[in-house]
């Protein structure tokens, strides 16, 4: 498997993992990126493609074209709320995957933001559920339909 990134200003730091050269890594970034840091990854065998600039960063979709048009069929997507947001938003995200570990740490961080309504019925729908249990965690998942259509 490839890694992706989407990094809109390559803020990423230089020796990051993600960037050693055990797996093929893509980063995707947009015209907000210095050239130099462009030329440094490609050095590195990186390959980094720039993107239009959408309103969170990288235009999702267009990234999504990219790397369809490069043979990628399935992405797995690990990300913050951020990154998380916007794909739903975008209306790009085929299935949810949530794991839930036995440990409480309080607030915590905010795993999704705003998505624009405060209304059930406008709420992104989600059906086939899944739920495995692994030792002490637990996995939900489920496929997205579409905004809740009563």
């Amino acid at each position: 498997p490839a890694r992706v990134v989407l990094d809109s200003t390559l803020r990423m730091p230089s020796n990051a993992k993600i960037l050693e050269p055990d797996a093929p890594t893509i980063v995707l970034t947009t015209q907000r990126s210095e050239p130099f840091r462009r030329e440094a990854l490609r050095q590195r065998h990186v390959d980094v493609q720039v993107m239009p600039r959408g309103p969170d960063g990288v235009d999702l979709r267009s990234a999504l074209t990219a790397l369809c048009e490069a043979g990628v069929q399935t992405l797995l997507v690990e990300g913050g709320a951020k990154v998380i947001t916007s794909m739903l938003s975008s209306g790009v995200v085929d299935r949810i995957i949530v794991g839930v570990a036995p440990i409480i740490i309080g607030r915590g961080t905010e795993a999704v933001g705003a998505l624009g309504t405060t209304l059930i019925k406008e709420g992104i729908a989600l059906t086939n559920r899944s739920i495995h249990v692994l030792a002490d965690d637990v996995v939900f998942s489920w496929d997205v339909a579409s905004r809740w259509d009563p």
